[in-house]
């Protein structure tokens, strides 16, 4: 009812006439704070009325002789929708005797629940309560919560998917209308949707098992060696593991990176300069695992003579044909190239030269730097 005016002869017989088209089991939304701007006239309308069974959505049920406290008496509500309810024994009565419904909630969340709901908003986050647990995401079924999951409630509209949402940690509370909505959640890599139907005054629990597990890649230059590396890292699923297909390359770098997948068996590309290895990674719910790559790699390092830092190098195999690209090049005073172990030829030559370029040999050591100076 908004801005409805109806006139009496008395304050009685104008209240009476407000009340008229309330029903049995109706929801009324009832204002004041406490006992203080009740409608106290359109109260004791209602209790001199017929109708029953009905919710009431205040911030407190009156005392035992006024405000909600006078329908509650003569066993007018069914349900409360409150902040607060003390100071009233009949209330206490009633519902530890099971005659009374009540649905606690947040002074903050009630008002906005009120406003959302007048303003035709379907549902909106708000962080407070969220120790009820309305959505959990874990790492595996009966796990812990994944502390850093993100979650996105939509629902079907006609003309697509409307996002109405979101929260970030778990567990997160949503308030929404009565109805059917898509709960997405989101932790790592890894992604899981599911279908919810919320009842009116009920709270609907979810929990999402996301089966995740932790990887960590220490990567090595050379076997025994205590000095991690810095190397690139892609993932991909298996090939032997279809149901992890969805799952999208991953590329990773540093010397000892951790991150979040699905539980399933992964392929591993770690990349350092030329050399590459690969190996196949399984990763378990609730479980880190600790992947380590031997690379058996080192450091080229060359020296130019002063005053030929314009000079560009190129790297190649040993005894590989010119004509072939590269392994790498480089220019500047100090260049430096990151090689498998082994043998290379490398030839330096400044821009705009007509003079063969300069050669020279290097062995690249696993785990350790090889200098080498480009003679004039």
């Amino acid at each position: 009812m908004i801005d409805k005016i109806v006139r009496g002869a008395s304050p009685r017989e104008a209240a009476a006439k407000a009340v008229g088209d309330v029903t049995s089991g109706a929801t009324l939304v009832v204002g004041g704070f406490g006992l203080c701007g009740i409608p106290e006239n359109l109260i004791a309308a209602l209790a001199a009325s017929d109708v029953k069974g009905l919710t009431c959505v205040s911030n407190n049920c009156g005392v035992d002789d006024w405000g909600l406290g006078i329908l509650l008496g003569k066993r007018k509500i069914r349900k409360m929708i409150s902040s607060y309810v003390g100071e009233n024994a009949e209330f206490e009565r009633q519902y530890l005797a099971g005659e009374l419904e009540l649905e606690f909630c947040p002074q903050g969340t009630l008002a906005e629940r009120m406003r959302a709901g007048g303003a035709g908003i379907a549902g909106f986050y708000t962080p407070t309560g969220a120790g009820t647990i309305v959505a959990e995401a874990q790492q595996a079924p009966n796990g812990p919560p994944v502390g850093d999951a993100f979650f996105v409630v939509s629902q079907k509209t006609s003309v697509g998917r409307e996002e109405l949402g979101r929260s970030s940690g778990a567990p997160a509370l949503f308030h929404l209308n009565a109805g059917d909505y898509s709960l997405s959640a989101f932790a790592g890599s890894a992604t899981l949707e599911a279908s919810v139907k919320v009842e009116a005054g009920k709270v609907s629990v979810v929990r999402m098992p996301l089966s995740l597990g932790n990887l960590e890649i220490r990567a090595f230059a050379k076997n025994g060696s205590s000095d991690l590396v810095a190397a690139w890292h892609r993932l991909s699923p298996a090939v032997s593991d279809p149901k992890n297909s969805a799952i999208p390359v991953l590329r990773i770098s540093g010397s000892s990176p951790r991150l979040q997948l699905p539980a399933g068996s992964y392929r591993l590309e770690t990349v350092y300069g030329n050399a590459h290895e690969e190996s196949v990674v399984t990763i378990k719910a609730g479980q880190l695992t600790s992947q380590t790559v031997i690379l058996n790699a080192g450091e080229a390092k060359l020296s130019l003579s002063p005053g030929k830092s314009d000079k560009v190098c190129a790297v190649y195999e040993a005894g590989a044909d010119r004509k072939a690209a590269p392994i790498g090049r480089a220019a500047g005073s100090d260049i430096r190239f990151i090689l498998k172990a082994g043998r290379y030829d490398v030839e330096c030559s400044g821009k705009g030269e007509n003079a063969p370029p300069k050669q020279t040999e290097i062995i690249v050591v696993a785990g350790e730097v090889q200098s080498a100076k480009i003679q004039e």
